[in-house]
């Protein structure tokens, strides 16, 4: 079930995202699903992030 705060924002459960991460093989998408959730991005955060602004040795360890 997807939660609704105040300001209109919402969160998937983790079983959700896991689901979606699951399905995905891209690295790309597993990058994007990753900083969206764990980091708790926005949309229009994560299409305006650059390489410099991410640590990819921390987010590429938790890939395998």
């Amino acid at each position: 079930m997807i939660q609704v705060n105040s300001r209109a924002e919402f969160s998937l459960p983790f079983r959700d995202v896991e689901a979606l991460w699951n399905a995905t093989h891209n690295l790309r998408d597993r990058l994007l699903i990753k900083c969206l959730y764990f980091l708790g991005l926005r949309r229009f955060e994560a299409v305006n992030l650059r390489v410099g602004d991410l640590f990819l040795d921390k987010l590429l360890a938790g890939l395998s």
